[in-house]
């Protein structure tokens, strides 16, 4: 075998040095080691991803709760309308 200790990155990521006795630990080596840095990245993308749309996701309903309360208002009778400008007037008056 070869001994590329020096410029394996596998090596240096894992903190040991590169089995030589044979090609499977070799390459068991190698993979643990690809295995563990593609979970970090894949789980650091997930987690990006997941905030960016829960972010979204609370703008959009924010954003709709809004338009509700202006559906609910054009759509209320009249007396409610009424009602609502009353208790509105006097809402900060002061008592008589």
């Amino acid at each position: 075998m070869t001994d590329h200790n020096k410029g394996c990155l596998a090596a240096t990521a894992a903190g040991a040095i590169c089995p030589s006795e044979n090609i499977f630990n070799m390459a068991f080596f190698h993979t643990n080691v690809f295995k563990s840095f593609s979970l970090a990245i894949i789980f650091a993308i997930i987690l990006i991803l997941g905030i960016l749309v829960f972010e979204f996701k609370i703008y959009d309903i924010l954003r709709y709760r809004e338009i509700g309360f202006e559906i609910a208002d054009n759509d209320a009778p009249t007396i409610i309308k009424k009602m609502r400008a009353y208790l509105a007037l006097h809402e900060n008056s002061p008592e008589i």
